[in-house]
């Protein structure tokens, strides 16, 4: 349904002949309902002759006629005129998914004011501006006397003929004033990485924020949440935006490592120090499984003894790798059949290879520490997580800790494959501010 939110005014209904404000939306637009906003003065002409209704039906006889009668008399008073604000968004209320006409151009200028700023704030709603007939102010034209009866001047209204009759209805882009205010909260959103959020705003202002800004942050939050494939659709086709598509690799582990990173790296920098953590030892587990099998040869089977179980079978283990027993019996006291793999017992494998570089030995070695002290210290506390908490715990910063976990995927994967060229979702933030200073 359409419906007309409308001040009342002295041009209002029909001025030297001619329609008013809130005729002419009429006559142009047709909307089912009309719900006009009536101060003091205009409730008691309304009562004694009907002076605005019958001009309507008259008009449009199907349009159904709400009238908010008030005791404002303060009309020149912004602070008078809050009741405007409040019925506006009761209607809202009632009516959440139909279109609004707001009238600009009718009532005090306080009025004409408060209308515009509404079809600002609300994305539903489409601001009238109505010209005079004189395409000119209409200050010094003179209202129809009040003793006039609304017979009369419905009578000599000179629009209700066809041939007299023109538009002088047009749509002020009034929300494009907002577009500044928008575009600097899509900014602050997007350098917190809080995507959910910031397409939340973009859709909610989609016309005034660009195809392309909304594509890229709906490409963002797939993105951030391993959703590869939606991730893709959102941007597909846009050539502007090519430059941010996932890197394709013929094994999907390898993207979903690189992605899954990438995630950590954003976790970091938000200060999301838990779920930084929380995310680790699956990274790191999935990390040096894909290493073990893709870049050492060696299928799980030969510590589990079948491709569905990740239960260690310490038989199969000190017969393929009598060396890894021995480290297992060592860190462990004894080494227990049908333990769970883990981040843990993989990298205590991996101390005993030959392909590791002690450096990135020392690396898994710490990283296996952090592990354990900080999934100790959460047990054990409710209190946020702090740098001062991780440092005191660890005795490293977690951007350090990020840096050996990079250097260790750099590693698994090879150089080739394992390049960090910066963080794709500071480049993506940086390509949003580009456009949204395009608009």
């Amino acid at each position: 349904m359409r419906i007309l939110y409308s001040g009342v005014g002295d041009t209002d209904p029909i001025r030297e002949c001619r329609d008013g404000a809130i005729l002419q939306i009429i006559r142009a637009y047709h909307p089912e309902k009309a719900v006009l906003f009536l101060s003091k003065d205009m409730t008691a002409k309304e009562e004694e002759y009907q002076r605005y209704t019958k001009p309507i039906e008259a008009v449009d006889p199907s349009c159904d006629i709400e009238l908010i009668k008030t005791d404002i008399v303060n009309v020149h008073k912004i602070d008078s005129l809050h009741q405007m604000v409040d019925e506006f968004y009761r209607l809202i209320d009632r009516y959440p998914d139909d279109e609004f006409l707001i009238n600009t151009s009718s009532g005090t200028p306080q009025m004409k004011m408060i209308m515009a700023m509404l079809a600002i704030e609300y994305e539903k709603a489409t601001a009238i501006q109505v010209d005079s007939p004189q395409r000119g102010s209409n200050r010094n034209t003179h209202a129809l006397n009040d003793d006039a009866t609304v017979e009369e001047i419905i009578e000599n209204n000179l629009d209700s003929d066809p041939e007299e009759y023109r538009n002088r209805c047009s749509e002020p882009k009034l929300r494009f004033i907002k577009y500044r205010q928008v575009a600097r909260e899509l900014e602050k959103l997007t350098q917190a990485y809080s995507y959910k959020d910031a397409l939340e705003l973009a859709n909610k202002n989609r016309d005034i924020i660009s195809t392309e800004v909304i594509a890229l942050l709906q490409h963002a939050y797939k993105r951030s949440n391993l959703e590869i494939q939606e991730a893709a659709d959102a941007i597909k086709g846009k050539k502007d935006l090519h430059e941010f598509a996932i890197p394709h690799d013929t094994d999907n582990e390898v993207t979903k490592l690189r992605e899954y990173l990438g995630i950590m790296e954003i976790r970091m920098k938000q200060e999301y120090r838990q779920d930084f953590f929380v995310k680790m030892s699956p990274f790191l587990y999935e990390l040096l499984k894909w290493y073990i099998v893709k870049r050492l040869h060696i299928p799980l089977e030969k510590f589990t003894g079948d491709k569905k179980s990740t239960k260690l079978n310490l038989g199969l283990i000190e017969k393929n790798f009598p060396a890894y027993i021995k480290v297992l019996d060592r860190e462990f006291g004894y080494a227990k059949d049908g333990q769970e793999m883990s981040y843990y017992n993989l990298e205590l494998f991996l101390q005993s290879r030959d392909e590791v570089p002690d450096d990135i030995k020392e690396k898994l070695r710490f990283l296996r520490d952090v592990e354990r002290k900080i999934r100790n210290q959460q047990a054990h506390q409710i209190e946020p997580l702090t740098e001062k908490i991780v440092r005191n715990t660890v005795g490293n910063s977690i951007f350090n800790i990020f840096q050996d976990i990079r250097a260790v995927f750099t590693f698994a994967l090879g150089e080739n494959r394992g390049a960090v060229k910066g963080l794709v979702y500071d480049k993506i933030n940086e390509k949003i501010r580009e456009l949204l200073k395009e608009e």
